[in-house]
């Protein structure tokens, strides 16, 4: 009879899993080496795969950094999120181009910047940052609606870079933008690597 409650609880979490993952859509990028990567997301749950299977596929915490390659703002936080990686090996920290670029740019960023982490590069035509920002928009506009005529675009680029940390079940923990130290990363990561 236990063994029968306990089968019946585990259901019970798979389907709720399932049933928060549902709504998720598919992006696909290709990481430096050209390996082809999928991300499945809401913004609020947060998926990614591979199709040969590799550490990230395991439930990790997530830092996830918005860049683009001509912002200079990016380049302050590459340091950190290199200490980061070796300080947090059990967490996955990634970089995702706001747009497509060419494989010998990023190579070039890549090499110039000394970056220790993967950058993923779009390779579909949707965008997942402007994405996370309508979704932003959409939360915000149910707390403070505003008259139509007041709201205006987000200017996406204007927000870079940005950060979304997700713990080790996909579930959205805490984004970020400004000027954020690198202790404020490690010790959100600290705290999420130490939850179950």
């Amino acid at each position: 009879m236990k063994y029968f409650y306990s089968l019946l609880i585990v259901l019970f979490f798979i389907a709720c899993t399932d049933n928060a993952h549902k709504n998720q859509t598919t992006y696909r990028f290709t990481d430096q080496e050209g390996q082809p990567i999928k991300i499945q997301t809401d913004f609020n749950t947060f998926d990614i795969f591979s199709d040969t299977p590799k550490p990230q596929d395991i439930e990790k915490t997530t830092l996830i950094m918005f860049l683009d390659l001509s912002s200079e703002n990016s380049k302050d936080y590459i340091l950190g999120l290199n200490h980061l990686t070796q300080t947090f090996p059990k967490a996955y920290i990634i970089g995702i181009l706001t747009q497509k670029y060419p494989n010998t740019e990023i190579d070039q960023y890549i090499q110039t910047n000394h970056i220790h982490f993967p950058i993923l590069n779009p390779t579909d035509s949707k965008n997942l940052l402007d994405d996370f920002f309508k979704k932003i928009n959409e939360s915000d506009e149910k707390v403070n609606p505003t008259d139509e005529t007041q709201a205006q675009q987000t200017d996406t680029s204007s927000k870079i870079p940005f950060f979304v940390l997700y713990d080790k079940h996909g579930k959205k923990y805490q984004t970020y933008t400004g000027m954020i130290p690198e202790e404020m990363f490690a010790y959100d990561i600290d705290t999420l690597s130490k939850k179950h």
